[in-house]
């Protein structure tokens, strides 16, 4: 799979993300970028890997019991891996998910071999964790992150003026949501959308 081929995929991904609740779409992006890893990157670390697929899929599938604790041995087992931090990404928002903000965000921290899209990922992770715990600026700020991929930063953005919406901070959202409605590619009509139930009662 080449750069070309791979962005078309996570663009289609991504075109409709804002429908998608935020855990479930990072759970795509993981997988996304797993694929992505294992069509361009020879790897090194082939027991890690499968161990990884296994307890990815497992947890897709509902097994709570076997498959965090698969995940969390091959993170701590090859932390210094893209595979060991996919690990940890993945485990990370399994915790978020189930309320385990602290251990979401110990191993989410300490994920830090990824690539452009896992590190978006882990940045809108990290920013939900910062938001339930009440600190708003780091929160906002870490939707801050750009990958370099349109449709990833676009997304960024338009989560940001939702945000920002929310503790009150219209201005900012409304001038971030009408760029995005003048000249974004993929958000373009959710912005326009959001712009539209928010009206001129916002100030």
């Amino acid at each position: 799979m080449n750069e070309e081929t791979f962005k078309k995929l996570l663009d289609r991904v991504i075109e409709y993300r804002d429908r998608i609740l935020i855990g479930t779409a990072v759970v795509v992006v993981a997988l996304v970028a797993l694929v992505y890893y294992n069509n361009t990157q020879k790897s090194k670390i082939a027991d890690s890997e499968v161990q990884f697929v296994q307890g990815f899929y497992a947890l897709q599938f509902g097994d709570t019991l076997n498959a965090p604790a698969l995940l969390l041995r091959v993170h701590n087992g090859a932390k210094n891996s893209r595979i060991g931090s996919y690990a940890g990404l993945t485990v990370g928002i399994y915790y978020y998910q189930t309320g385990k903000s602290d251990m979401a965000r110990q191993v989410v921290d300490a994920s830090r071999k990824l690539d452009r899209l896992s590190k978006a990922t882990r940045e809108l992770l990290l920013s939900d964790i910062a938001l339930d715990r009440g600190n708003v600026d780091a929160g906002v700020k870490k939707l801050d992150y750009r990958s370099g991929f349109k449709s990833i930063d676009e997304y960024l953005l338009y989560r940001k003026a939702r945000v920002l919406m929310a503790i009150g901070r219209n201005k900012e959202a409304v001038r971030i949501l009408e760029d995005l409605r003048e000249n974004g590619e993929y958000f373009s009509r959710a912005a326009a959308m959001e712009l539209g139930l928010i009206g001129s009662n916002v100030f």
